[in-house]
C-alpha cells in the first residue's frame, strides 16, 4: 500500500510539473553583466518548493529575451514558489559567479519580472554572498513594441475614376499584411493602374521590369487581360455590374481582384397558344407564379374560351423550353375546362396529369367562392401541403375558393 501512494503522489508531481509559468529578470546595472576583465555574465535561476527543486545548484541558464538587451527568461513549473537569481558565466562550465539575489517568493498575483533596483553591490562585504541582493522588485513584463513598417499609401488609377490616384485609395488591414477597398462597377471594359504613395505609377511591362503581379486563382481569373494595353495598364473585363474588390498584398506586391457572383438567372414560365399567336407574351396575365401549397409548381388564374389551345414555355435568359415540342399536340380547352380556370404546370411531369404530356393540370375555377346553395352536403375542412383544403360534393377548393387538385 505504501508503494502505490508513493506512485500516486510521484504522478501528482509529474503532472504539476508539466504547467510552466515565465519568469523574467533585469538587471542593466555593470556588476551584474561582466564579470573580471570584462568578460559578460549571463543569469539563471534556482527554483524550489519544499524538498523539490528546478534542478542541482545553481539552477538553471535563462535565456535571453530577444530585442531586450538586460533581460532573461525561463520556463520553470507552476508548482515552484521560491526562486533566487543567479549570475553565472555565459560560456563554459556552468557555475555561479559570486553574486545572486535573496531569497524571493514568486508572486501568485500575475508579477512575472524581478528587476534589481540596487545601483551598486559592497564586494568587501562578507555577507554579500549569503544575504544576497537585497533590493529589487516585482512587476508585470511587458513585451516592447515591435515598430511596424510604415506602409506605403496604394491607390488604383483607372478609367473608371478618370485617372484619379487619390480617388480609390485601398485601406490597410489589421495585419499590415493587406489593404483594399471595393469599388461598384458597371459592365464594361476599364483600363487601370496601381499606384504608390501618390506617385509610383506600377506597371505590368516595360520600364524598370515586373513590379506589380496579377492575382491568377481567383474564379474568374481570365476576365483581366495582361497583354501590353496602352502604354502597359491593365485590361479588366467586367461582365456583371457589383461590387468589385481590389485587395494589394505587401509583402509580394500582389494584386488580387475579387469579382462580384454573377445572379442565378430564373427560369421564367409563360402560356402561349392561341390566346397570343403562340408568341411569349412577358406579363402578368401569361405569366405563372410558384404554387405555395407545392414545391415545383406553378399556377396561373386565366380566362379560357372553348377551343383554345395552350401551352407553356420557359425562358431562361435566351433560351426557350417549350412543354411540349411539336405541333399538333397542344391542350385543347373544352367546355369542361373553359371560362374562369386555374392552370397548374410543372417543368417534371405528374404521371398523374393526362394534359401535355403529365405537364399541366386544368381545373375549373368558382369566382364567386364555394357555392352553399345545398346546405345539407357535408363541407370537409383539413391542410394539406401547409393550404386550408375545403371539399364539398367531392369537389376541393382553397381558402380562396379557387378549385385545387
Amino acid at each position: 500500500m505504501k508503494k502505490l501512494f508513493s506512485v500516486f503522489v510521484a504522478a501528482l508531481f509529474c503532472t504539476a510539473l508539466l504547467a510552466d509559468q515565465k519568469i523574467y529578470f533585469k538587471a542593466t546595472q555593470d556588476f551584474w553583466n561582466w564579470l573580471d576583465g570584462g568578460v559578460q555574465s549571463a543569469t539563471a535561476i534556482y527554483a524550489w518548493d519544499g524538498e523539490s527543486e528546478i534542478a542541482g545548484w545553481p539552477g538553471i541558464r535563462m535565456s535571453k529575451v530577444e530585442g531586450e538587451e538586460f533581460v532573461w527568461v525561463a520556463e520553470i513549473g507552476e508548482n515552484f514558489q521560491n526562486a533566487v537569481f543567479v549570475r553565472v558565466n555565459a560560456e563554459g562550465p556552468f557555475t555561479e559567479q559570486g553574486l545572486k539575489t535573496k531569497d524571493l517568493v514568486i508572486p501568485t498575483d500575475g508579477k512575472n519580472l524581478y528587476t534589481i533596483t540596487a545601483e551598486s553591490v559592497d564586494w568587501s562585504d562578507p555577507e554579500l554572498w549569503s544575504k544576497g541582493i537585497q533590493e529589487g522588485e516585482w512587476s508585470v513584463y511587458e513585451a516592447p513594441a515591435v515598430p511596424q513598417p510604415e506602409l506605403p499609401t496604394v491607390a488604383i488609377a483607372a478609367s473608371f475614376n478618370d485617372w484619379n490616384k487619390d480617388a480609390n485609395i485601398l485601406e490597410p488591414a489589421e495585419d499590415s499584411k493587406s489593404a483594399s477597398t471595393t469599388i461598384h462597377l458597371g459592365v464594361d471594359h476599364y483600363q487601370l493602374k496601381v499606384v504608390l504613395n501618390g506617385t509610383d505609377w506600377m506597371t505590368k511591362y516595360g520600364g524598370d521590369g515586373e513590379l506589380f503581379k496579377i492575382h491568377r486563382d481567383w474564379p474568374k481569373a481570365e476576365q483581366v487581360d495582361q497583354k501590353n494595353v496602352d502604354e502597359n495598364n491593365l485590361l479588366l473585363v467586367a461582365d456583371v455590374e457589383g461590387d468589385y474588390v481590389f485587395t494589394w498584398i505587401y509583402a509580394d506586391s500582389t494584386l488580387l481582384i475579387t469579382f462580384p457572383e454573377i445572379p442565378e438567372e430564373k427560369e421564367v414560365f409563360y402560356l402561349v397558344g392561341t390566346i397570343t399567336n403562340w408568341q411569349v407574351v412577358a406579363d402578368a396575365p401569361h405569366t405563372f407564379c410558384a404554387n405555395p401549397g407545392a414545391e415545383g409548381e406553378f399556377l396561373l388564374d386565366f380566362n379560357l374560351s372553348e377551343g383554345d389551345g395552350i401551352k407553356v414555355v420557359g425562358v431562361k435568359g435566351e433560351a426557350q423550353t417549350w412543354y411540349i415540342e411539336g405541333e399538333g399536340n397542344e391542350f385543347i380547352a373544352d367546355a369542361a375546362h373553359s371560362g374562369d380556370v386555374t392552370i397548374y404546370f410543372r417543368p417534371e411531369a405528374n404521371p398523374e396529369w393526362s394534359d401535355l404530356a403529365g405537364h399541366i393540370y386544368v381545373a375549373k375555377r368558382e369566382p364567386q367562392g364555394i357555392n352553399n346553395t345545398a346546405a345539407e352536403v357535408k363541407v370537409v375542412k383539413f391542410f394539406e401541403n401547409g393550404q386550408l383544403i375545403i371539399e364539398k360534393n367531392g369537389v376541393r377548393y382553397n381558402a380562396q375558393g379557387a378549385v385545387v387538385k
